[in-house]
């Protein structure tokens, strides 16, 4: 800027340029005031330049950089309604969105330090440089303080930026006046961008480009100044050069070496975001490329190991993980991540060592905990589940998927109440949380509200109604409901998108039973067995349907069989005493039932069917109604007194004992609550013609 009719042009120049430099680099904003310096200059030094003069270089240094600014901070108000946002809380990966604030003095010490003084951590290991962590941090600070941080200690050749006054020193002002305003310029642009970064509530080496090159720019000059100094002193001068050019080659070193690393950083987040995209072949070119750089990269191997993890290939990532942890023992995301693979593999045992490795690195994550709570709930250690999910929500209160996983806990513990204030909370925070309207659903269900349990299943099948669960599950309810119809309809829909699925034909042939379609039933079951050939409830129930249809035969055969594969399945022995009572064969029933009964105490259908064949079989040799008597009033009292098959055995036993008149009395009561059997409404009004002449009841 010498030539005073070039002043202007090129300080509007610079004032451009400067200007869109903020645009890509807000935190330089400040550094605009060296663009005064051309200003003070005229004003100040020799020459003597006009009012005018100033007045244009004004309007130069101002003008352009304003009008630029100007244009971001409208854009910013157009895009985000607010003129000094500038992206950071809406970028893709989301990870800043945690309420901090951005600008802090509590920030400003823990960033001095690491732009500054933080050291370097020398290994024996290739690339021989590793970032050192400041802890603890600033709270809600969004840096981990892990990077090439230090320029003080790590790039010592800018120490001579001290020795930038020796440049001009002992030389009249006006041969270096230039050069002086050149420095200051160059000083404030330092001292500026490095102040606001320093009140900035992260930290990253990518950073120092902000203020580090001003910094060097001013070493060289100090450079520049010792070579002056000592131009009349040829041993000295050979001394000093040889010190700065140590700190140079040290300085180039750790340049070198640190590059190197980031050079395999970059390409592991290439690779962490391509895998983040749903494109895992080209993320794992990235990590490969990564560790082609540098082979011992932990992080490198933990992403590998999340490729193959996505594709389904759970051995080869446990290899890749435990790499990663070889060369990091303390990589918390590898050794989460193999604890999940172990999970996956129903290692579970395996699992939670891993989960527990975590925490002893980071207590604080939050994942690992929740993570570890999930293998708690596989084990059934329901107690120490809901410890470790209470943790994770105390860490991240705002993960709906946490508040979640405690609801499932106290479902589990049997703790209703609890569940649903968890699965609440989920949906308060993430409303689309299909899995957590589905979980609320299955807890109002289980305490008696249907209708709220089939709204809450209706609006999970809304949100993700490609998930065959959530249609079975409601299919549950309306068949319990008594909506055979619409159940049959979601069960169908639920077999489309997993055509596979025993259970679910069965629970389809329960809905055409309960229907009284028993053809229909016959069908779903078998088509169960030929899916599950060993699914107890599908042959269990394919063989009260051959019943039903006077097969008594092939039922007995089915329930044989039943009774073979699951010893201690009661409803097998249940329904093979039933079939053995339509048979006639009274002492095989009776057989049947008791070991129904043992196995599962207060089995009030076993009960129900041994006391009726006790009370009213024809033969006096198998009749005790005591017996009889004594498990249908269990029966009764575990029905809570309004099951009119249970009634009427009641009556029956009643009957065989003498008691007319309470077989009488519970009889008429079995009617009343039987209108819609009609059915049964016949055998009731048959049976109380007996009581009422004090004759007891036989089954034909």
């Amino acid at each position: 800027l010498r030539e005073r009719k070039d002043q202007i042009k090129y300080l509007a120049v610079a004032s451009l340029a400067y200007g869109l430099a903020i645009g890509s680099r807000p935190t330089l904003v400040f550094g605009a005031i060296l663009l005064w310096v051309p200003v003070a200059r005229a004003w100040f030094g020799p020459g003597g330049s006009s009012m005018k003069q100033i007045a244009l270089l004004v309007v130069a240094a101002v003008a352009p950089v304003t009008l630029v600014v100007s244009g971001l901070l409208l854009y910013n108000y157009v895009r985000f309604d607010n003129p000094f946002e500038f992206g950071w809380h809406y970028q893709l990966t989301n990870f800043q969105n945690h309420g901090a604030r951005q600008f802090s003095w509590s920030y400003v010490w823990y960033n001095f330090r690491f732009y500054f003084f933080q050291p370097m951590h020398w290994t024996g290991q290739y690339p021989f440089v590793n970032p050192v962590e400041i802890i603890p941090r600033p709270a809600r600070y969004y840096g981990t303080g892990a990077g090439y941080g230090g320029i003080l200690t790590d790039y010592p050749i800018v120490w001579l930026a001290l020795a930038a006054p020796l440049a001009w020193r002992g030389k009249p002002a006006g041969e270096t006046s230039d050069l002086r305003w050149f420095a200051l310029a160059i000083l404030l642009l330092f001292l500026t961008s490095a102040t606001t970064l320093c009140f900035f509530f992260a930290s990253g080496s990518g950073y120092e480009s902000d203020f580090l090159p001003a910094l060097m720019v001013l070493a060289g000059i100090g450079i520049f100044g010792v070579e002056q100094v000592l131009a009349g002193s040829p041993v000295w001068r050979i001394a000093a050069r040889c010190g700065w050019s140590l700190l140079l080659f040290f300085s180039l070193v750790v340049t070198a070496l640190s590059s190197i690393e980031a050079h395999a950083v970059t390409r592991y987040f290439n690779g962490d975001f391509l895998l983040s995209e749903g494109r895992p072949v080209e993320a794992a070119a990235q990590f490969r490329g990564a560790l082609a750089i540098w082979p011992e990269y932990a992080g490198a191997w933990c992403g590998l190991g999340s490729v193959l993890l996505k594709q389904g290939q759970i051995d080869e990532a446990i290899v890749n993980y435990q790499k990663a942890i070889e060369f990091d023992p303390s990589l918390p995301e590898a050794v989460n991540n193999l604890g999940y693979c172990y999970f996956q593999k129903g290692q579970i045992d395996d699992a939670v060592v891993q989960y527990q490795n975590v925490l002893k690195i980071q207590p604080d994550y939050a994942q690992a905990r929740n993570n570890l709570a999930n293998c708690y709930l596989r084990l059934n250690r329901t107690d120490d589940a809901i410890v470790q999910y209470q943790k994770a929500v105390e860490l991240d209160p705002g993960s709906a998927t946490y508040q979640c996983g405690l609801g499932n806990a106290f479902l589990q513990k049997g703790r209703l109440v609890d569940a649903i204030a968890q699965y609440q909370k989920a949906l308060e925070i993430q409303p689309d949380f299909a899995a957590a309207h589905n979980y609320l659903a299955y807890c109002l269900f289980r305490q008696g509200q249907m209708a709220d349990a089939i709204s809450q299943y209706r609006q999970a099948i809304e949100l993700d109604p490609k998930s065959a669960v959530f249609h079975s599950d409601l299919a549950n309810a309306l068949l319990q409901k008594g909506d055979a119809d619409a159940s049959i309809a979601e069960y169908q829909k639920a077999l489309a998108l997993q055509p596979k699925s025993a259970d679910t034909c069965k629970r389809l042939g329960d809905a055409f039973f309960q229907k009284g379609e028993l053809n229909d039933a016959i069908a779903q079951y078998q088509k169960a067995l030929e899916l599950d050939p060993d699914l107890p409830e599908a042959l269990n129930n394919l063989g009260y349907c051959f019943l039903q249809s006077g097969r008594v035969d092939d039922a007995i055969t089915l329930f044989e069989k039943l009774a073979k594969l699951k010893p201690d399945f009661a409803p097998a022995y249940n329904s093979l005493g039933d079939a053995w009572r339509r048979k006639g064969m009274a002492s095989q029933a009776v057989t049947a039932f008791e070991r129904a009964i043992e196995l599962q105490p207060h089995f009030i259908s076993a009960e129900k069917n041994l006391a009726w064949v006790l009370a009213t079989w024809p033969d006096a040799s198998i009749r005790n109604g005591t017996r009889a008597e004594t498990l249908a009033t269990e029966a009764n009292q575990l029905s809570g007194g309004r099951d009119p098959e249970v009634l009427r055995t009641l009556a029956a036993a009643y009957a065989e004992t003498g008691h007319f008149a309470e077989a009488l009395a519970t009889a008429q009561k079995a009617l009343g609550l039987a209108q819609s059997d009609k059915d049964l409404t016949d055998k009731l009004k048959a049976e109380i013609r007996l009581y009422q002449n004090h004759a007891p009841c036989r089954d034909n």
